[in-house]
């Protein structure tokens, strides 16, 4: 279950809950990201090589911010310098994990902001950074990418596109 609140087009307060898990993410803005309570921020991973990433797989026509090739070239180059990739299932969650270090990175295509806009905040929180693919500020056309500050930049970089 995921709930965001947004004032004035911004969003400001965020809870992703994990029914199976029973883990409750939440944020506000300016207030800090946390699990069940307590705080959380992205991992610090330095080597490409360690970090393990949460991507989209993809239906036909659902990459629209990107040419299809050039996506699944961003996940062969994760499967050939990272740790892994993972689908989780849920957009919102591995944002979530992303928040608290869990993923280094996420990314997808032809979402919604109901399933990205609470984590995303969470994200931010969590001292990580969130766009579009681009790197550009995201803006609800569906694609994302989340990852730790020195991170995403290396991610941003594989969909071989300038902000």
């Amino acid at each position: 279950m995921t709930i965001a609140i947004a004032e004035g087009g911004r969003l400001v307060a965020g809870v992703v809950y994990d029914a199976m898990q029973d883990e409750l993410f939440s944020a506000e803005r300016g207030g800090g990201a946390y699990l069940n309570g307590e705080r959380i921020r992205c991992a610090d991973v330095g080597d490409i090589e360690n970090v393990l990433i949460g991507a989209g797989l993809p239906i036909p026509g659902q990459v629209k911010a990107v040419a299809e090739e050039i996506y699944f070239d961003a996940i062969k180059r994760l499967m050939a310098n990272t740790a892994g990739v993972r689908r989780l299932g849920s957009a919102a969650l591995s944002i979530a994990y992303v928040a608290c270090g869990r993923l280094d990175g996420f990314f997808e295509d032809g979402l919604s902001i109901h399933d990205f806009g609470a984590s995303a905040l969470m994200v931010e929180e969590a001292g990580g950074i969130v766009t579009r693919l681009s790197g550009a500020e995201v803006d609800g056309r569906g694609d994302i990418l989340a990852a730790s500050q020195a991170l995403h930049p290396w991610l941003k970089e594989g969909f071989r596109i300038k902000a």
